[in-house]
């Protein structure tokens, strides 16, 4: 990121680090992933991490949300399991403090769930209809709302 360190107060990450290194040429990119299968996962994003944390200031909130459950491989995106979240928490050990929410979709809508609940979540592409249960899932079925706040 072309900003100094310490730069900012709060940063706020949005549905984002799941398309890191991903096929986003839907969205009108050239550059395509370089993963070989659907069940290749990319560890790109913990670079996206690395700078987030790089950027933010002491005392400053990150915030970050991601699809999360069972490990799937979309082409432009990937859902988050349990390993892949720990990397990303084991970055934040010694920085700072963070607090990890669930939310988990039922046909009636969305309720705040525990990890353990939402870890065999499986994601709907609308794209592909991989996914596609008689639910209404627009598209994630769980997600992780991320809140870190940094002390170093």
């Amino acid at each position: 990121l072309p900003f100094k360190n310490d730069y900012f107060e709060e940063i706020v990450c949005q549905s984002t680090i799941e398309h890191i290194d991903m096929d986003n040429s839907m969205y009108g990119y050239e550059l395509k992933s370089t993963l070989n299968s659907v069940t290749d996962k990319s560890y790109d994003y913990l670079k996206v991490i690395n700078e987030l944390l790089r950027v933010l200031k002491s005392d400053g909130q990150l915030l970050l949300t991601f699809p999360y459950g069972k490990f799937e491989n979309h082409g432009f995106f990937q859902q988050f399991d349990e390993e892949m979240l720990a990397r990303i928490t084991d970055k934040m050990k010694g920085l700072g403090n963070y607090d990890l929410t669930f939310f988990k979709y039922l046909p009636e809508g969305w309720i705040v769930a525990s990890q353990e609940d939402c870890n065999d979540a499986e994601s709907y592409n609308p794209h592909t209809q991989m996914g596609k249960k008689n639910d209404f899932a627009a598209h994630s079925r769980a997600i992780c709302c991320l809140k870190f706040i940094k002390r170093q």
